[in-house]
């Protein structure tokens, strides 16, 4: 276990330590086909390309390095809808990854070149295979109107004008446009989710009205089945409901038919923009620029998550699994780690040559803010490095460097609405 020890800065009374390595990673920047990394030494590239299922990866091992700061969830927009993660990957040995998930099947190319002095700067560029292709599943026609305003607005009508004026923003933006229908006509669930496994689309995007018999209920839900879909859901949800300034309804799983039988393995969302039943929002639907506001408002969910800019961390409520970190704190001679939804606790103890530390691992968990190092006071009498271990897994780790051997006790409680609170209480030996 000894190389999962997350401790990348240790701080003494007598300045700050930091291991042993040949390659410092100084900074990470993304570029727009390439991630650079400069360095402090020239560590040595290992290169790997492997795929598990549908899953695809290239792992730019840079060994001998440390990684200065946390792991980072970056964005290459000529990749669109890959995962790249920037991560300290393993202490003793030291170990940074740079790892591309890649659904396109990019290609990869890794140059290493000296700037000056004992600096250098590696670059990985990258050319996708091909451009975002969004499929439209543009709800109800023909015969089937679907939901209809208290003065008579049909939704199959509201729901096609936003697909068309939504597919031509896409289009400009250089983004692969496919519908299940261009015009007022029926076409059946079965057969639109054929059309959509049969398009080769990185995104299955649903657009619908919502109703209800209550004709109070208003506002913005985006729903999905898969967890794949989850990230994204919340993202546009989140987006077009601030932009419309329509109530935020929230994310919901449901079994929708259209989005829990796509084969193809994608982000699959069904967005209901506002309540047809609702009068006021009828008749904001049936205004041609509101029409226009809302698929400009998508366009730019689409955009800013797949192209334009890093997709915001945002934390996942506890029926997904992921716990949200908001703060760590040193009180009353315990460390309290506070988190929106509970994580997965574990710990183990770990020895090298010189100092003594506890690990902490919190599993299914997402920190807020940058890797920090703090100092508490007896009785533990130690310093503790917190940081964002690994991404996709999500593993927050906390690290307790040791004065003197401690043995302790790991404690989660509930506190506020979906809160928790995880302390660690030390007992001396």
């Amino acid at each position: 276990m000894a190389r999962f020890c997350c401790a990348l800065l240790l701080c003494f009374s007598g300045g700050v330590r930091l291991y042993a390595a040949a390659g410092w990673v100084t900074a990470v920047t993304v570029h727009s086909n390439a991630v650079s990394l400069q360095c402090i030494g020239r560590p040595s590239l290992t290169k790997d390309l492997f795929e598990r299922g549908d899953e695809r990866y290239f792992v730019l091992s840079l060994n001998h390095s440390i990684l200065l700061g946390p792991t980072r969830l970056l964005h290459v927009p000529v990749l669109q809808s890959a995962k790249v993660v920037a991560t300290q990957y393993s202490l003793h040995p030291d170990v940074v990854h740079l790892v591309v998930q890649d659904p396109a099947k990019a290609s990869f190319q890794v140059d290493t070149r000296h700037t000056k002095g004992n600096r250098y700067l590696i670059t990985l560029a990258l050319n996708a295979a091909r451009s975002l292709k969004v499929f439209l599943d543009v709800g109800h026609g023909g015969f089937d109107p679907g939901g209809t305003g208290p003065d008579g607005l049909p939704e199959s009508f509201v729901n096609l004008a936003v697909a068309k004026r939504l597919a031509h923003i896409l289009r400009s933006e250089g983004i692969e446009v496919a519908l299940d229908r261009t015009k007022d006509r029926y076409v059946s669930l079965p057969e639109r989710v054929a059309l959509a496994d049969k398009s080769d689309s990185d995104l299955f995007l649903g657009l619908y009205c919502n109703a209800s018999s209550d004709p109070a209920i208003h506002g913005t839900t985006t729903y999905y089945y898969h967890s794949r879909s989850y990230a994204f859901a919340r993202y546009l949800e989140d987006r077009v409901a601030r932009e419309l300034d329509l109530s935020n309804d929230g994310v919901a799983r449901d079994n929708l038919y259209v989005i829990r039988h796509t084969a193809r393995r994608m982000p699959d969302v069904l967005i209901e923009y506002a309540y047809i039943s609702n009068r006021h929002e009828e008749h904001l639907l049936a205004s041609p620029e509101f029409r226009n506001h809302i698929a400009a408002a998508i366009a730019k969910a689409i955009t800013g998550y797949f192209i334009r800019v890093e997709p915001s961390t945002i934390p996942e409520d506890a029926a997904n699994g992921i716990a949200h970190i908001t703060s760590v704190e040193a009180t009353d001679g315990a460390v309290e780690i506070h988190s929106i939804g509970e994580p997965v606790v574990g710990s183990f103890a770990l020895t090298d040559d010189q100092s003594r530390y506890f690990i902490v691992t919190l599993r299914n968990a997402i920190l807020e803010g940058s890797a920090r190092n703090f100092r508490v006071p007896p009785p533990f009498a130690a310093w503790v490095t917190v940081t964002q271990y690994t991404v996709n897994p999500d593993v927050v780790h906390l690290a307790i460097r040791e004065s003197f051997q401690n043995t302790y006790r790991i404690d989660t409680q509930p506190s506020a609405g979906d809160g928790f609170v995880t302390t660690i209480y030390p007992t001396e030996n």
